[in-house]
């Protein structure tokens, strides 16, 4: 193993949904998993993508929000106000630097 290379960890992997094999429970609708400890949205269709595009998220009380999007961009939101929505944020994301092929 070289120095610096990080082992891959198979719980990790599907947590971030790297593992299409392991999506998780489905959440309350079809667009929605939940994975050792992860949720993840299929934004593939919101943002206009051909195929399915998971997005691993953190989800806390009152509105924290951590989403981890697959172009390398973080988005993270601190509230209090029960304020969940983060797909404007995913379409300006993709409009920076693209997360998949439209």
């Amino acid at each position: 193993q070289l120095v610096g290379q990080a082992e891959r960890v198979p719980v990790l992997d599907a947590a971030l949904q790297r593992d299409a094999d392991d999506r998780g429970l489905q959440a309350g609708a079809e667009i929605y998993r939940y994975n050792n400890g992860f949720w993840a949205w299929n934004a593939g269709s919101a943002l206009g993508c051909r195929g399915d595009l998971w997005i691993p998220f953190l989800s806390g009380f009152g509105g924290l929000s951590v989403a981890l999007f697959p172009n390398d961009t973080v988005y993270y939101y601190v509230s209090d106000g029960y304020d969940f929505a983060w797909r404007t944020a995913a379409e300006a994301a993709h409009a920076i630097r693209p997360m998949c092929e439209s």
